[in-house]
């Protein structure tokens, strides 16, 4: 997040990024089961191209980014168990 304070949209962004188009991939997913989780990612480079507009990260917005990668991947998760046949409640979001 500092990188996007200091210099633009960090480059771990995009690590972020292919991680989990990686796991989608490993996975077996198609772009219907992982549309939740692309939004997520799209969301987070929206916010981290405003971080970087206006130099400023409130502990809100950190909190926001440092979340990303653990409600992308619990939305893998439950696409996964969904793709397999398996009952599944349903994604809720423990925020």
């Amino acid at each position: 997040m500092a990188e996007a304070v200091a210099d633009g949209p960090p480059e771990s962004a995009a690590s972020i990024r292919s991680s989990h188009e990686q796991l989608t991939a490993a996975l077996g997913l198609d772009a219907a089961a992982a549309a939740p989780v692309t939004a997520l990612l799209e969301e987070l480079d929206r916010v981290l191209r405003g971080i970087a507009l206006t130099r400023e990260a409130s502990p809100r917005l950190q909190a926001r980014v440092m979340a990303t990668g653990e409600l992308a991947s619990t939305r893998l998760g439950e696409a996964w168990l969904r793709a397999g046949a398996f009952r599944c409640a349903g994604w809720t979001p423990a925020r």
